[in-house]
């Protein structure tokens, strides 16, 4: 007896045990269809046959005779992960009896879509020439073979960006972020100039996406694209856009650092309130989804220079936040801003912190040495001050003092 796809699919060993027994010795079509469709299930993604799972759906897809289950096998591919598609890819392409390019055309045209995904992942690095049955795969219905086929029409050489220009309003995600990215790897003043557009477009979602890769065309319009951004009417927006513009200055080599930090320190179109209220986000974000820890230490830095033009109120509670923060540098850095703040409530946060008992050991030390500078600093100030004041108690006092 075959077994269902409910069989084939369990939790243990011995479904993938049972599955793997089906596509080696069964000649019933749905029994191979539903051992593959196990085969890909999230809950045998991790077992230790994982191995062994995707060399059997790699053969099957390579010598199955049924297309049904051939695409199947293609599908659990996918839901296990991108790079056993592209190991698809490389076993088809070293299996090729002729032009490598001529065997994906020909899986472009495919009656299932799946087949048509897998040639357009190989045109990535297969494709020669913008083919029409690539130009055409701009345009399937399947989401996945339109995104696979964006980043290949970007990875052969393309400059047109009139084929890509309907695929910025798809409704899938996925592919308008490829196809955006897919204009910043062209670069040319026609790709640019679409995604400035972009930047200005009615759709916020559209403008987050143009604005978050923009960094990738380490360009000086970028950064001043990207500048504008950061008065765009969506608070998402204008953080993508700020990730966006520290990406473009620490791992590009067009704009500077320094550069950017005196535009925004120095111009009057920006709230610097809201600036640092972007950027202390960026630093408190626990989630981490704006890419690099260059991004935070880089986001603090820049808070840390907005300080002096910024409510005190407001940069007191952001930088001792950022004491507690898990990467070291980024705590330093705002331990080291933290004196520069003339508000009196500083040292009271830094007591507030220290005492807490929830707060670990490095960050009570932390703050105890911030709060130990600052009441050195005022020691300081009110010696001086107080020096000064003896010479200068009477007039006679400060004549005689210094009359030689």
């Amino acid at each position: 007896m075959e077994p269902n796809s409910q069989q084939a699919g369990g939790d243990g060993e011995t479904s993938v045990s049972q599955a793997l027994s089906v596509l080696a010795n069964s000649r019933n079509t749905k029994a191979r269809r539903q051992a593959v469709e196990a085969l890909g299930s999230s809950s045998q993604s991790v077992t230790e046959n994982r191995q062994k799972i995707v060399e059997t759906l790699i053969q099957t897809v390579l010598s199955d005779p049924d297309d049904e289950v051939r695409a199947e096998a293609i599908n659990s591919l996918y839901f296990l992960g991108d790079e056993y598609v592209d190991e698809l890819v490389a076993e088809i392409a070293d299996s090729a009896q002729y032009s490598v390019p001529d065997v994906f055309s020909e899986w472009l045209t495919h009656a299932h879509s799946e087949f048509r995904m897998v040639g357009a992942t190989a045109m990535s690095s297969f494709g020669e020439t913008v083919s029409p049955e690539l130009e055409a795969a701009l345009t399937d219905d399947d989401p996945r073979v339109q995104a696979r086929a964006v980043r290949a029409y970007g990875s052969i050489g393309a400059e047109s960006v009139e084929p890509i220009r309907p695929l910025l309003h798809t409704p899938n995600s996925h592919v308008r972020h490829t196809a955006v990215s897919t204009l910043t790897r062209i670069g040319t003043p026609e790709a640019l100039s679409l995604l400035a557009s972009l930047t200005r477009a009615n759709d916020h979602q559209l403008r987050r996406i143009a604005v978050k890769h923009l960094y990738q065309l380490d360009l000086h319009k970028s950064a001043r694209l990207l500048l504008s951004a950061l008065n765009d009417p969506s608070t998402v927006v204008q953080r993508t856009a700020m990730v966006s513009l520290i990406r473009l200055f620490s791992e590009g080599t067009s704009v500077r650092p320094g550069d950017v930090r005196d535009y925004l320190v120095s111009t009057q179109s920006f709230d610097h309130d809201e600036l640092a209220e972007i950027l202390h986000a960026i630093v408190d974000d626990d989630q981490r989804d704006h890419a690099t820890q260059s991004t935070t230490r880089n986001a603090i830095w820049l808070l840390g220079e907005l300080t002096d033009s910024i409510d005190d109120q407001l940069a007191v509670p952001w930088l001792i936040s950022a004491l507690q923060q898990s990467d070291s540098m980024v705590a330093d850095l705002a331990a080291a801003y933290i004196p520069q703040l003339e508000a009196t409530t500083v040292e009271k946060e830094l007591q507030m912190l220290i005492s807490d008992s929830d707060t670990s050991t490095a960050v009570t030390d932390r703050a105890q040495r911030v709060l130990d500078k600052l009441r050195q600093s005022t020691a300081e100030a009110v010696e001086s001050h107080s020096i000064e004041y003896t010479y200068v108690r009477t007039p006679a006092d400060y004549t005689e003092k210094h009359a030689q």
